[in-house]
C-alpha cells in the first residue's frame, strides 16, 4: 500500500522483488482497510446497500480489497447464481486509476454486476468481483512472484459504494464505470460464471504478471460470454506501445529506481511484438479495446460497441501535464558513460609511471559490472518465468568482470607482474570479442533485447580496457 499499512516483508523485499509484483500491473494495486461509510458520489442517484463484512484472513490489513469473509463469500456467491434466474442483470467494468505506490501504478479493474429494476441498474443491488487477490502478508509472495506459480484469487469486493468508498475515498483514485453492451443471456452468463468462479473451490488461479491478471482475467471472461469477439478483433491487431518493455516506460515513470531495474533484469521477451489481446494487461488498453470492438445491437439492426465510455464516479482533476515515458535508463546510463571516459582519458595520461588511477577505474567498473551479472545470473537461473530467464544483459555485463576487481586492487598499489599483465591483457581481448559478438547478433537479428545502450556503455569500457592493458 501507500503507506504503512504494507507490512515489513514487502516493504524489505528488494526493488527486484516489486519490479515482479508491479508488472502483474493493476493485479497488484492495493486497497485500504476499511473505512468508515462515507457519502454516497455524485454519480449515484441512491444510498448503498450495507457494506460486506470485512475478511477474517490475515490479507485484511494489506489486500488487494477488502474482501469479504470465506463463509460470507460463498453464500455471495450462491445468492447471486439464484438471484440471476429470476431478475435481469447488467455488467459494468470498472476501472480504478493508478496509484503512488509501485504495486498500484498499472490501476486496477473489477466487474461489477447489477441487478435491473425499471429498466435502470439499481445502485442498491451491485455486487464487485475482483481478480487479483491474494494473502499479501505471505511472507514468500516476492519470492513467489519472482519465481513463477503464486496463487491469485477472484473475490467478491461488496458492492458498489464499498469500492468507491475504499479505491476513491480513501487512496484517492479516480473510478470509472462502463456498462458491457452483453444480451441478458451473455450478461447471466458472465454473472453466474463470476458467482461460480469466486466460491472457495474454484477461485484460485495461477498468477502471470502479463498473462493472468486482474484485466486479463477479465478479458477472457467476456471473450468467452461474447463468443470469442474479443480474441477475434484484438489478435494480430498491432498495439501501441508495440511491445511490452514501451508500456513499462510509461508505467514506471515515476518509479525511477524500478524503471532502471526492469530494463537489467527483464529480458528479450519483453521486446517480442505484442498485439492488442496482450496489451488488455493495461487497464486503459482493456477500457479502450472495449469501446472499440463492435457486437449485434440488441434489436438486430446493425451492430455497438461492446463497452460504452466510461462514466466516472470519482476524478481527481489534476494539472494538465505531458506524461512521457521513463528515461531514468538512458540517463543513468549517459552519465555512467561520462564519468566512464573521464576516469578513463586520466588513467591513461598517468600510464605506466602512476597505476593507482587505471586500478580503480578497473577496478570500480569490474565490481559493480560482475555484481549486476552476478545478480542477473542468479535471476536466470532461480525464475522460472521466461521473462526473466532469457536475459542477453547476462553477457553485457559478464560475472567475470568480477576478476578485474582483484587486478584493479593489485594495479592500484603497484604495476602489474609479467603474468598479472598477460592475464588482463587476455582478458580485456576475450571481453572486446564477446561484446563484438553480442553487437553482430545484434545487428543480424538474432539478439533484440533493448536498451542498447548498455551494449554501447559495455562497449565504451572494453576499449579502455584494452587501451590501459597494452600500455600498462
Amino acid at each position: 500500500m501507500t503507506d504503512t499499512r504494507t507490512r515489513t516483508s514487502i516493504r524489505s523485499t528488494l526493488y527486484l522483488g516489486a519490479l515482479v509484483s508491479a508488472l502483474a500491473g493493476p493485479a497488484l494495486a492495493f486497497a485500504a482497510p476499511p473505512a468508515p461509510a462515507a457519502p454516497a458520489d455524485p454519480a449515484e442517484p441512491a444510498e448503498p446497500a450495507e457494506p460486506a463484512e470485512p475478511p477474517t484472513s490475515g490479507a485484511a490489513n494489506a489486500n488487494e480489497a477488502n474482501t469479504i469473509g470465506e463463509a460470507d463469500a460463498t453464500a455471495e456467491a450462491n445468492i447471486t447464481a439464484e438471484a440471476i434466474d429470476e431478475a435481469r442483470v447488467e455488467i459494468h467494468l470498472i476501472t480504478i486509476g493508478p496509484g503512488d505506490h509501485i504495486y498500484t501504478a498499472g490501476g486496477h479493474a473489477a466487474l461489477m454486476v447489477a441487478w435491473i429494476d425499471d429498466d435502470q441498474a439499481d445502485p442498491n443491488r451491485t455486487l464487485i468481483y475482483n481478480f487479483g487477490d491474494t494473502d499479501f502478508e505471505d511472507p514468500e509472495l516476492p519470492s513467489k512472484l519472482l519465481r513463477g506459480g503464486a496463487q491469485f484469487r477472484l473475490s467478491v469486493l461488496g458492492t458498489l459504494q464499498d469500492l468507491v468508498d475504499d479505491y476513491g475515498i480513501r487512496q484517492g483514485r479516480d473510478v470509472w464505470r462502463q456498462k458491457i453492451n452483453l444480451s441478458d443471456a451473455q450478461a447471466a452468463q458472465v454473472a453466474d460464471s463470476l458467482a461460480h468462479t469466486a466460491l472457495p473451490e474454484n477461485r484460485d488461479y495461477p498468477h502471470h504478471y502479463h498473462h493472468s491478471t486482474c484485466t486479463t482475467k477479465i478479458r477472457d471472461v467476456l471473450d468467452e460470454a461474447t463468443g470469442g469477439a474479443l480474441r477475434e478483433a484484438l489478435v494480430g491487431a498491432p498495439a501501441s506501445p508495440s511491445t511490452s518493455r514501451g508500456m513499462e516506460r510509461i508505467l514506471f515513470r515515476r518509479h525511477h529506481l524500478v524503471a532502471l531495474a526492469s530494463s537489467l533484469f527483464f529480458g528479450r521477451v519483453h521486446d517480442r511484438p505484442v498485439d492488442k489481446w496482450f496489451a488488455t494487461v493495461a487497464t486503459q488498453s482493456l477500457s479502450d479495446s472495449l469501446q472499440e470492438i463492435q457486437v449485434p445491437a440488441p434489436d438486430g439492426e446493425g451492430t455497438i460497441p461492446l463497452a460504452e465510455p466510461p462514466t466516472p464516479l470519482i476524478q481527481y482533476i489534476e494539472p494538465d501535464v505531458v506524461k512521457i515515458p521513463s528515461i531514468t535508463t538512458p540517463l543513468v546510463t549517459i552519465l555512467a558513460m561520462l564519468l566512464l571516459g573521464f576516469g578513463g582519458r586520466r588513467a591513461l595520461k598517468r600510464l605506466p609511471g602512476k597505476t593507482a588511477g587505471a586500478g580503480l577505474w578497473i577496478g570500480s567498473y569490474g565490481l559493480i559490472s560482475g555484481l549486476l551479472g552476478l545478480l542477473i545470473l542468479a535471476v536466470m537461473l532461480y525464475s522460472n518465468l521466461d521473462e526473466l530467464r532469457h536475459n542477453e544483459n547476462a553477457l553485457t555485463f559478464p560475472v567475470t568482470d568480477l576478476l578485474l576487481v582483484y587486478l584493479g586492487v593489485l594495479w592500484s598499489r603497484r604495476p602489474l607482474r609479467s603474468g598479472e599483465r598477460k592475464l588482463l591483457n587476455a582478458y580485456a581481448l576475450a571481453r572486446m570479442a564477446l561484446l563484438l559478438l553480442v553487437i553482430l547478433l545484434q545487428i543480424i537479428g538474432v539478439f533484440f533485447q533493448e536498451p542498447r545502450i548498455f551494449i554501447a556503455m559495455s562497449g565504451l569500457f572494453s576499449v579502455g580496457l584494452l587501451a590501459l592493458a597494452r600500455r600498462g
